[in-house]
């Protein structure tokens, strides 16, 4: 009887403590389902902001690489003037000039400029200027320290009395000092030039030029001094 008794009592001790594991297991199993929960719902969040990041670099980027487009200089410009000047009295005087200047740029490479002048005068009605000069100039890696240039020129001069006169070369430049506030170049270049005169003897001659060039802006760039020196061999030499 008594041993009976024991057996019962130990059956019964034994099924609150598996009760007790069940709700044990079950709450472990809520906690680890809601921890999962919590670390997807991280992760998402995690994924989330990556995304966000990831897009607001590429409209960024994109914002940057349509603003450095938009300022991009035009391949072709141009630019027309015309002005002029009359004045009378002892000696009366017409004077009229016409300026061109067409510049195309293809890229960072090669920038190519046409400056055409035409300008016509008369003194006391007499004939004084109807004169034409074109200038062509091709400029290569132009924004670059050191660049290369090649040029022509046409010019058709009644008042210095040239017939026609063709001038073409090559060269190169150097940009020595390029700053805010300094700019000094040099250029050195080898010229072919062909002058026919109405009354002097034609000239058709070969030299080298050598120029340097300075600006430099002083007390905050309130001041601006600019010079230019060019070595040229004279005809003569």
């Amino acid at each position: 009887m008594w041993f009976f008794l024991g057996i019962t009592h130990l059956l019964w001790a034994q099924v609150p403590l598996e009760d007790e594991k069940r709700k044990a297991d079950s709450l472990r199993r809520q906690l680890g389902n809601q921890l999962s929960r919590n670390q997807a719902g991280w992760l998402d969040s995690l994924v989330n902001l990556e995304r966000k990041l990831l897009i607001d670099s590429i409209k960024a980027a994109e914002a940057a690489k349509k603003k450095v487009a938009d300022n991009k200089p035009p391949a072709f410009t141009y630019r027309i003037t015309a002005d002029g000047t009359a004045s009378t009295g002892n000696v009366e005087r017409v004077l009229i000039v016409a300026r061109g200047e067409f510049v195309y740029t293809g890229g960072e490479v090669l920038r190519i400029t046409l400056n055409p002048l035409f300008s016509y005068g008369e003194q006391n009605k007499r004939l004084a200027e109807q004169d034409l000069l074109v200038n062509l100039n091709w400029e290569w890696f132009y924004n670059k320290r050191l660049y290369g240039f090649m040029f022509g020129t046409n010019e058709i001069s009644n008042l210095r009395a040239i017939k026609e006169r063709w001038l073409g070369g090559a060269g190169f430049g150097i940009r020595v000092v390029r700053s805010a506030n300094t700019n000094i170049t040099i250029t050195n270049a080898v010229i072919y030039e062909s002058t026919d005169f109405f009354t002097n003897q034609d000239v058709f001659v070969w030299r080298n030029s050598f120029r340097l060039k300075g600006t430099h802006r002083l007390f905050k760039q309130k001041l601006t001094f600019s010079y230019l020196g060019n070595v040229l061999p004279s005809l003569s030499d």
